[in-house]
């Protein structure tokens, strides 16, 4: 199952954990979302006590959404934090 998001002009396909993330992202933007709420969120993985976060998940499905969305530059890594959503390019 794919769906769609529309950055300007530009039609992209995106699976479901990738249509997540880009959701999670773009609710939260331009604030940065940590590792924890995107690891925990939109029926992903629920976080139970005790659980620790696996931020190598984390960066893998992000690289994946920053190849499909084909410009990295829309969502940046904010340094031991998590990342942001970035829809103005001519901010960066």
């Amino acid at each position: 199952i794919f769906r769609r998001v529309w950055i300007g002009e530009k039609k992209i396909r995106l699976p479901t954990t990738s249509f997540q993330l880009f959701m999670l992202l773009y609710n939260k933007s331009p604030n940065p979302i940590t590792y924890a709420e995107i690891f925990s969120s939109a029926n992903i993985f629920p976080l139970q006590e005790g659980t620790t976060v696996d931020r190598e998940w984390v960066r893998v499905n992000i690289t994946r959404l920053k190849k499909l969305l084909g410009d990295d530059r829309y969502i940046q890594s904010e340094r031991d934090i998590g990342y942001r959503l970035l829809l103005n390019l001519e901010d960066t």
